[in-house]
Formats: structure tokens, C-alpha cells, sequence
């Protein structure tokens, strides 16, 4: 698993790619859950969506009271998975992915 440390360069990495693909990127909010590095992202495409991205090294609780991202990426190595997540937010940016309002937490 990769390491929280690896979690924020990731994230900057992402946020830098969807920059390049035509969205506006929001700041970098941590999770407020102890010992959790995760990361949340807000991107809005062309289209004026809102994407919530968590970008993270662990798989997200099955009960938490915060919505369900649109997107949940887990890099469980830091690196595994980018490419998939290039061709989804190039999908998102061609209109290709519909936008859904994000959902209430709890159970996914």
C-alpha cells in the first residue's frame, strides 16, 4: 500500500492532468478522519458540473456519514490506475459521463 506521504503529490498530479483536459480545479481538502490520507478534489468540467474526486491509498469505510464521490480513486501503490483515470476524466470532458448529484453518506 502506498504510503499517505505519496497520497498529496498524487493528487496534485491529478489535478494538474484535469487542468489539462479543459476542467477548473478547486482546492485540496484532507479527510477529517484520523490517520486518513486521503484527499478530496472538486473539478468542474466544461459543462459546469462539479466533480467530487477522492484521491486516496485505502478503500473508503463502508459507513461514513460524508457523500459517495463521484469518483473514488485508490492508488494502492501511488501509481496503479492513472491511466484509467486520464481516459475518465477525458471521457467526462467529451460529455461522454453523466453527471450525477452526489448522494447522501452512508452505506455506498
Amino acid at each position: 500500500m502506498a504510503e499517505g506521504r505519496v497520497v498529496l503529490p498524487l493528487t496534485l498530479r491529478v489535478r494538474d492532468l484535469a487542468v489539462s483536459l479543459g476542467f477548473r480545479a478547486g482546492g485540496v481538502k484532507s479527510s477529517h478522519c484520523p490517520g486518513s490520507a486521503s484527499r478530496y478534489l472538486t473539478l468542474t468540467c466544461p459543462r459546469g458540473h462539479d466533480w467530487l474526486v477522492r484521491i486516496s491509498n485505502h478503500r473508503r469505510p463502508e459507513r461514513t456519514r460524508q457523500p459517495a464521490p463521484h469518483i473514488d480513486f485508490v492508488s494502492l501503490d501511488g501509481q496503479a490506475g492513472t491511466l484509467q483515470l486520464a481516459d475518465l476524466l477525458t471521457r467526462i470532458c467529451d460529455g461522454q459521463v453523466a453527471w450525477r448529484p452526489l448522494k447522501a453518506g452512508g452505506r455506498r
